[in-house]
């Protein structure tokens, strides 16, 4: 999922007294680790960090450290036939198909902020779990690799960063359930998600099976996001963040804010000066418009662009394919981009991306088979 944000998330510290939003709910998908906000300009860095960083830890798990989940997580793990393949990718997706209804209906009885709750703790607990996991694995190969050295230190490095991470992420969750965490530590934990999840997955599922559930997944958020309950989601951010926009023009008009400080927030929070722009028929300047423009990337769609190149490279070991992968990959996202900035609206970010991806690893086996027999 990919979107243009209207607002920035609010920093509660700077908002003038009663500016709270907890009177509308939450206002953005970021606001509740669903999404990774970074400026249009420098999007492909927070998708190349994931990916080179969950592909890495991929490697050292599976090559350094020996770890194999291949056999362990999916259903069908020797894939086979066409079906078991299949199923393989269906199986989460029905999976997460039948969680997403559940939350739906949660949020339309309780709102939003059911929403915020569980995604918050669903990232902070992953976070940490994976965390701690890439602990063990980089405590694995300092033991396979330094044998006769001393490991004192070590045991106490380890158990000093193992206690001291739950430690830091428990106060992270306290700093995001009361509504004081910044822009920048929302992003860390949502691309510490994707890079960890991504390399878990890495480890754990064979190469079709990835082919499987990146193509089952694109269809899937094809459908919940413009007819299923993700969209509808969206639309509820939209609306909050509409009747926020409305409050602060009628807290303008009582001089219950001074012109200062509405401007103040409706810069950084909530109006959409484009809109305005435009309706007023205001010329606008591409380039800087193009410079200033935030979008938002979706925390699964991180998890399954890295998910997708780590497999490939564990599975084949081979740079030329992985390479062309990450290429596809970084495309097919600039792709939606483009549909993004043509609709914008929320777009499923995957498609585009696992559909060239996946053409991209072919063309790379072929490569590498016509290196083989000579023929180039």
């Amino acid at each position: 999922m990919a979107q243009i944000p209207n607002s920035e998330p609010q920093d509660q510290g700077s908002v003038p007294k009663n500016s709270s939003n907890s009177s509308y709910g939450p206002l953005s998908f970021n606001e509740i680790l669903g999404t990774f906000r970074i400026k249009l300009i420098h999007i492909y860095w927070p998708l190349l960090v994931c990916i080179i960083s969950a592909t890495f830890l991929s490697w050292l798990t599976f090559y350094i450290a020996g770890i194999d989940y291949r056999d362990e997580v999916v259903p069908y793990p020797d894939e086979s036939n066409f079906w078991q393949v299949i199923l393989n990718g269906l199986i989460p997706v029905l999976i997460s198909a039948a969680f997403l209804v559940i939350i739906w209906i949660l949020v339309k009885k309780f709102g939003l902020v059911v929403f915020k709750i569980l995604m918050g703790t669903i990232v902070i607990l992953y976070c940490w779990f994976g965390f701690t996991f890439f602990l063990r694995v980089i405590y694995i190969v300092l033991w396979d690799s330094f044998v006769g050295i001393n490991y004192g230190f070590f045991n106490v490095l380890f158990y000093v960063l193992y206690y001291g991470s739950m430690v830091f992420y428990v106060i992270l969750g306290f700093f995001y359930f009361r509504n004081r965490l910044s822009v920048n530590l929302k992003n860390m934990l949502v691309l510490s998600y994707g890079i960890f999840i991504g390399a878990i997955i890495g480890v754990s599922l064979p190469l079709w099976s990835i082919f499987s559930l990146a193509i089952c997944f694109s269809i899937y958020d094809l459908i919940i996001v413009f007819k299923g309950p993700l969209g509808k989601i969206w639309q509820l951010f939209q609306d909050n963040q509409q009747k926020a926009s409305e409050d602060i023009r009628k807290r303008l008009e009582s001089g219950d804010l001074s012109e200062e400080e509405a401007a103040k927030l409706s810069e950084k929070h909530f109006l959409n000066n484009q809109e305005t722009d435009e309706e007023e028929g205001e010329e606008e300047d591409l380039s800087k418009y193009i410079k200033d423009l935030k979008i938002e990337l979706g925390s699964g769609d991180l998890i399954f662009y890295s998910a997708l190149v780590a497999v490939v490279f564990i599975t084949t070991n081979n740079w030329l394919t992985t390479l062309l992968v990450i290429i596809g990959v970084l495309f097919g996202a600039g792709v939606t981009i483009y549909f993004l900035l043509k609709k914008k609206r929320v777009l499923p970010a995957l498609p585009f991306s696992m559909i060239i991806g996946i053409i991209m690893f072919f063309l790379g086996q072929l490569i590498e088979y016509l290196i083989t027999i000579g023929a180039i």
